[in-house]
């Protein structure tokens, strides 16, 4: 008896060849999907260190306004950031040259993270500065260690010795999350 649809090899053929452009899409899927991941990772690094930098030009420009350094026009340390957008945290005597409010929003660029407090500290937070050689330091909290890291490799270079405590970027301990304490360039030297 003969057989209505004639049998042939080619059928065992394309089945071995589906499941090879099947690996082979599937590989391609797995490299573009880890390189789209890495993309994301370096956007939101980028974002909040583009974040920072902005705080900073904003608490620069109120300080140029009000002509004084900030921990000195603040009505408290804790107030500095409060003070981008509101006068009331800025002492009577420098109010009238305050052209805020200076920071409109921020960006939310630190996935949950949100700003504390601008204090005085010296060079190394650690050091409580009296009148001279003071910095102004912003804080952020509730940062992922991995951003935390990504932002220290940025400002403080790549295998720094002891990046929780020194440099430009430092951390309230190696939690996860952390606290990050970034060195702004505002500073007093008398």
């Amino acid at each position: 008896m003969q057989h209505a649809y004639p049998t042939t090899q080619r059928g065992a053929l394309f089945g071995l060849d589906a499941r090879i452009a099947l690996v082979v899409i599937s590989l391609l899927s797995l490299i573009t999907g880890l390189y789209f991941v890495n993309r994301i990772q370096e956007t939101q690094r980028q974002s909040a260190v583009a974040e920072l930098l902005n705080v900073e030009q904003a608490l620069r420009t109120m300080q140029n306004d009000v002509r004084a350094f900030l921990p000195d026009a603040a009505t408290a340390d804790t107030t500095i950031y409060a003070a981008l957008n509101d006068n009331t945290n800025i002492a009577a005597s420098f109010r009238p040259r305050w052209n805020g409010p200076y920071l409109s929003k921020v960006s939310g660029a630190f996935s949950g993270g949100s700003y504390a407090s601008a204090a005085r500290a010296a060079a190394n937070l650690a050091t409580v500065c009296t009148n001279t050689d003071c910095f102004v330091w912003l804080t952020v909290t509730s940062v992922p260690a991995a951003t935390w890291q990504d932002i220290n490799d940025f400002f403080d270079g790549v295998g720094e010795g002891s990046a929780t405590t020194s440099g430009r970027v430092q951390a309230s301990g190696a939690t996860d999350p952390r606290t990050l304490h970034f060195r702004t360039g505002l500073r007093r030297e008398r």
